[in-house]
């Protein structure tokens, strides 16, 4: 891709098959990694602004950043794998007003570690962890060392429809060890390695499952964020609900 222009993003259809996968990477670059990876993630998810971390030292020995990603459609959606050296993503302020986006991103950790920001919440992520942002408001990713990840891109109302309260529930990390996490981790990513082999009835069907999933794993969360704090007694502990 040395001199070309940046691949435009797979479009999302029922019918799309093979011909919808895209890839991006930033090997062999002529020109400022930085730049076009901003663009890679503009085209292929929304508009974000990719910077080298301000702390972090050279890696003797090695030179520019390397990132590469594929998307492709699956189940009617848009599933991207992405691979990348350590680095900040942020969707700005400035960002959200010039290139309005209403699409939620569910992001999938497969390998390293992420900080994610979103509001007044954080997630510390970790393999097989995922977590909802909302491209309508800011929001930052924060990579300390290289990673993998699953993106699934989800239609606002496609999400809320099935969770009314998903936009309260950015930015909070679905734990791969147990509950919803323990099931939404292997089938999403073998939805990313594996869907174009399953057929887009069976991958659709598998989609459907999967979004109506978090929106069950949200109550307890629910509960806390519009619950406000439990009383307490004049002893200082917290009565029991």
């Amino acid at each position: 891709m040395t001199g070309s222009a940046p691949f435009s993003a797979p479009q999302r259809s029922d019918n799309a098959g093979a011909d919808a996968e895209r890839r991006f990477t930033t090997l062999g670059l002529d020109h400022d990694p930085w730049d076009y990876w901003s663009e890679v993630t503009r085209t292929a998810f929304v508009a974000m602004r990719a910077a080298a971390l301000p702390d972090t030292a050279p890696v003797p020995g090695k030179h520019g950043f390397a990132a590469s990603a594929v998307a492709q459609v699956t189940g009617g959606l848009l599933v991207s794998t992405m691979r990348a050296d350590p680095h900040e993503a942020a969707r700005t302020p400035d960002l959200v007003r010039r290139a309005a986006g209403e699409d939620f991103f569910l992001t999938l950790l497969t390998e390293g570690s992420a900080r994610l920001r979103q509001g007044d919440r954080a997630a510390e992520m970790g393999p097989g962890d995922f977590a909802l942002v909302d491209s309508a408001h800011p929001y930052v990713f924060r990579f300390d060392r290289p990673f993998r990840s699953v993106v699934l891109q989800i239609p606002r109302t496609m999400l809320t429809s099935r969770s009314a309260v998903a936009e309260h529930v950015t930015a909070v990390p679905f734990r791969t060890a147990r509950g919803t996490g323990a099931f939404v981790s292997p089938v999403l990513r073998a939805l990313a390695e594996q869907g174009r082999d399953l057929g887009e009835a069976t991958t659709a069907s598998f989609m459907r499952n999967l979004l109506d999933l978090p929106g069950k794993r949200v109550r307890p969360f629910t509960d806390v964020i519009f619950a406000g704090p439990k009383p307490t007694s004049p002893t200082g502990s917290t009565t029991p609900a």
